[in-house]
């Protein structure tokens, strides 16, 4: 049996207990228990730092999405979205297709009676036709609570 001292925690394991390399064909210098600790610790030390930069993370955002680049990805996670969800894809389509020839109105939240920010929501987009005016907060509220079928 083939052991490894884990550099984190000075502890000799078992080699099964160090996670394998994505990038080479070793095992990682620490044991899964301190991967875990890091994980966690990372994770904070995240939060952090996008609490103390989030003006400037939010501009490199904003010149990121501007990039060729990121409007191709953009382009590329739809259509794969689409093609994975056609159902759902063939659903909204109709729907704003209708909305833009005038044989659809935005009707008020069908919960609360607003008209600001209304969505055409389907309970099974199987049925393209079926939908429940919602607005964006009661929709949002339906979702947290429910599934949509597929």
């Amino acid at each position: 049996m083939e052991e490894k001292k884990c550099r984190t925690c000075g502890v000799v394991k078992n080699v099964g207990a160090f996670y394998k390399q994505r990038k080479y064909a070793g095992k990682q210098y620490y044991c899964g228990s301190c991967k875990k600790c890091y994980i966690g610790s990372r994770k904070e030390y995240l939060k952090e730092y996008q609490k103390k930069n989030a003006e400037k993370i939010k501009a490199q955002i904003k010149i990121y999405q501007n990039t060729p680049e990121a409007k191709e990805n953009r382009r590329i996670s739809k259509a794969q979205y689409n093609l994975l969800h056609k159902n759902r894809y063939k659903a909204r389509y109709t729907i704003t297709g209708m909305l833009q020839r005038g044989k659809l109105k935005r009707k008020p939240c069908e919960k609360c009676s607003t008209t600001e920010s209304i969505h055409a929501h389907h309970d099974d987009y199987n049925k393209p036709l079926e939908i429940r005016w919602l607005c964006a907060k009661c929709h949002r509220e339906w979702h947290r609570n429910n599934t949509a079928l597929s």
